[in-house]
Parts: structure tokens; sequence; C-alpha cells
């Protein structure tokens, strides 16, 4: 079975809020995160760990 990659351009350059929008994004299309709803607290509690 092959697994989907996902990847986002960033390079040192890139400021935190900018990666941070990126991840975000990455993760919201990615699907990896659909085992936690969007109404738990623990998904509240990562996005502002990657915020």
């Amino acid at each position: 079975m092959k697994s989907k990659v996902y990847f986002i351009p960033a390079d040192a350059s890139d400021n935190i809020q900018s990666l941070s929008l990126k991840v975000r994004k990455l993760l919201e299309k990615s699907n990896l995160l659909d085992f936690i709803r969007k109404k738990d607290k623990a998904w509240a509690y990562l996005l502002r760990l990657i915020l």
C-alpha cells in the first residue's frame, strides 16, 4: 500500500507565524489528526502548540 507524503516549503528565513500556518494547513489537509475531534480540548491544545 502506498502512503501519501506531504511537504511544506520551509527554510531558515521563515518566521514562526509563517511556519505555524503552514504546519496547520498541512495537518488539516493530511487528516493526520482525524482521530481527534475538532471540538475536543486536545485539538485546541495541539493548535496552541503549533501557533
